[in-house]
């Protein structure tokens, strides 16, 4: 009967290089980041080329379509789910606003860029209308609709995780 203990061997060192490789890749740690924007911080987990928990503030102007009225405050930008680095993603999700009593569909648009030393920049971009009861001049109630947007850079690097 042959002995076949080489290819048992050979099998049982492959299938432990691979059990070994991918938990160490399954269970690596996302590394924290933090940031300043024009409207103030950013953070978010990076785990190799993808974002996760991108927390930060832009700050956003509204117009009115019927009126002259305007609105204007720091929204936060906290897109749903993983965002992959190195080109444009949109996203879009309902969320709480600062400058409406309501919640709205915001429009997320963001490039994130890996640089040097770990640092990575990004372009936040954050859209979103809202919809506010009025009288019209003839003492009806009516809608006014405002378009709100605004946009924010930033560097961000890594940080010790806060404990």
């Amino acid at each position: 009967m042959p002995i076949h203990r080489p290819v048992t061997t050979l099998a049982a060192t492959a299938l432990t290089a691979v059990a070994v490789a991918l938990p160490a890749t399954a269970t690596a740690k996302p590394v924290a980041y933090e940031g300043r924007t024009s409207s103030g911080t950013v953070t978010f987990d990076r785990s190799g080329d993808t974002v996760s928990n991108l927390r930060g503030l832009v700050f956003v102007a509204c117009a009115s379509t019927k009126t002259s009225d305007t609105k204007a405050g720091a929204e936060l930008f906290d897109p749903p789910g993983t965002v992959a680095m190195g080109h444009e993603v949109e996203l879009e999700a309902e969320g709480d606003s600062a400058v409406a009593s309501h919640r709205v569909t915001k429009t997320y648009r963001m490039t994130l860029t890996p640089g040097r030393r770990g640092v990575v920049r990004g372009e936040l971009h954050l859209t979103f209308m809202l919809f506010e009861p009025m009288f019209d001049v003839f003492g009806t109630i009516d809608t006014n609709t405002f378009l709100c947007g605004g946009e924010a850079a930033f560097k961000a690097k890594p940080v010790a995780r806060k404990r």
